[in-house]
């Protein structure tokens, strides 16, 4: 199967495959989000930013009221240099979570850019 597929190819440094492993995976189980968020996660434990940002983009449209995963969201924007998509992100997850010291540092210094 793909999720059994999927922390092989992890192992052997292959990011992509593995990700798009646990997507494939997360076709099956539509209604959680563990497989679509391990996707995610092997880009986030790797720091490739830019991969994270799609797979987390469907998860916050899929799951909108998980805010976990929106502030995931706006902070891989931010890592990838998607300024204005982060900000936009990082403001909405503020409304739901003021008090988070990461997310807060990140919208300043957007602001102040």
């Amino acid at each position: 199967s793909q999720a059994a597929r999927a922390p092989v190819l992890e192992s052997r440094d292959r990011i992509d495959e593995s990700s798009a492993a646990w997507q494939k995976a997360d076709e099956f189980d539509r209604h959680h989000r563990k497989y679509g968020f391990r996707a995610a996660r092997v880009f986030l434990e790797h720091e490739h930013w830019a991969g994270a940002v799609p797979v987390l983009q469907k998860l916050v449209d899929r799951f909108p009221y998980d805010v976990a995963m929106l502030r995931e969201l706006g902070l891989a924007q931010f890592h990838a240099g998607q300024l204005a998509d982060a900000e936009e992100t990082l403001v909405l997850y503020q409304g739901r979570n003021p008090d988070d010291s990461t997310v807060n540092a990140a919208v300043l210094e957007m602001q102040s850019r």
